[in-house]
């Protein structure tokens, strides 16, 4: 009978089930956050083209070719970068944390590919696209401004690009740090 006892005693000291790392209501909250980033990022988008446009009407410097080509490949990228982060805003909208998990897990696993697709490789060709429109502008600024001018257009370019460079990259970090964090498991998606 002590086999019998033990067994029970062993039975009744065990734990119960364990609740879930990642409850619906912290699901929930984060995707809040990446949907609150997503339109930050589009309203800073927004402004730097409209920013662009603004400049070159007050400047009106349409006349030249090289000058149109420049601004639609500045404008153009980010527009394409705004449109790609409206369609991210719509995938999280769509995206509901009460799914069966498994469910859940592969909407987010698509939308995690989709993000570092965004991020890894279009970003970098629209900041190229945005600095060859900005490099294609320097000749005609340096012929047509003054000197000073001229060398406020290249430093404050400059530091505009590093703090765009140092603002993407920390939201990128910090982007795909919570989407790791709420992607499944290894042996979830085994098991799923």
């Amino acid at each position: 009978m002590s086999l019998f006892d033990d067994l029970q005693s062993e039975w009744q000291g065990q734990k119960g089930p364990e609740i879930p790392e990642l409850g619906t209501r912290e699901v929930r909250g984060r995707l809040k956050y990446l949907k609150r980033e997503a339109r930050t990022t589009s309203w800073i988008l927004g402004a730097t083209v409209l920013g662009v446009i603004g400049f070159f009407s007050y400047l009106q410097a349409f006349s030249s070719g090289v000058v149109v080509l420049a601004m639609g490949l500045m404008t153009g990228s980010l527009l394409v970068r705004i449109a790609l982060e409206l369609y991210g805003r719509r995938r999280l909208r769509r995206m509901d944390p009460t799914l069966p998990t498994a469910a859940f897990q592969e909407r987010l696993f698509g939308y995690y590919r989709h993000r570092r697709w965004v991020h890894l490789v279009l970003t970098p060709v629209v900041l190229v696209l945005y600095g060859l429109g900005f490099a294609m502008l320097l000749p005609d600024f340096k012929a047509s401004l003054s000197p000073g001018f001229y060398t406020y257009i290249l430093v404050s370019g400059a530091v505009f690009a590093l703090g765009l460079f140092w603002l993407i990259a920390s939201q990128v970090r910090r982007e795909f740090r919570l989407l790791h964090y709420l992607r499944p498991a290894p042996d979830d998606a085994e098991a799923a």
